[in-house]
C-alpha cells in the first residue's frame, strides 16, 4: 500500500504543473480530482493517516463541484457526480471515525443539497428550454440556491 500512496502522490505533484493554459488546466483539475478521491481512499482503507485522507476528499469534493458547474455535458455531469457522492460519503465516514460528528453533519447536508439544486435545475431546463428570456432569473436563483448551503451545524439546527 505504501507504493500505491507514493505513486498517487507522484501522479498528484504532476497535476499542478506551472505556466499551462486554461483549457489544460481545467483538464488536469479533474485528474487532480481524481487522483485526490483515491490516495484518500487508499489512506482510509490503511488506516495511515485519516485526517490527510479528509483533506484529500474534501479537496476532491470541491474541485468536482467547479467542474460540474461549468460542464455542459450531461454523461460528464452523471460521471462526476458519482465520483463526488462517493467523495462526501468517504468524507463523512472518516468524520465519525475521527469523533467530528459535526462536520459529518456539515459533509452530508452539503451533498443532500448540492443533490437537491441539481435536480431542481434538471427539471427547470427540461420544463423551461424554450424561455430563453429567463436565463438571468434563472442564474440568480441557483446562485441564490447555492448560497443556502449550511456551513455550520447551528445553520443546519436552524434549517
Amino acid at each position: 500500500m505504501d507504493s500505491s500512496i507514493s505513486f498517487l502522490q507522484q501522479g498528484l505533484s504532476a497535476t499542478e504543473p506551472p505556466n499551462v493554459t486554461a483549457i489544460v488546466r481545467k483538464r488536469l483539475a479533474e485528474d487532480e480530482a481524481r487522483i485526490r478521491h483515491r490516495l484518500g481512499l487508499v489512506l482510509w482503507q490503511t488506516g495511515q493517516d485519516l485526517e490527510e485522507a479528509r483533506q484529500h476528499l474534501d479537496q476532491s469534493a470541491t474541485i468536482l463541484e467547479s467542474i460540474r458547474k461549468q460542464s455542459k455535458q450531461s454523461n460528464q455531469k452523471l460521471e462526476l457526480y458519482d465520483l463526488q457522492t462517493e467523495c462526501y460519503e468517504l468524507l463523512q465516514r472518516i468524520l465519525v471515525t475521527l469523533q467530528r460528528e459535526n462536520e459529518a453533519l456539515i459533509v452530508a447536508e452539503r451533498a443532500r443539497t448540492r443533490a437537491f439544486v441539481d435536480l431542481v435545475q434538471d427539471r427547470k431546463i427540461n420544463t423551461s428550454k424554450s424561455a430563453q428570456n429567463n436565463n438571468t432569473t434563472n442564474n440568480n436563483k441557483k446562485i441564490a440556491t447555492e448560497l443556502n448551503c449550511p456551513s455550520s451545524v447551528t445553520e443546519v439546527v436552524n434549517l
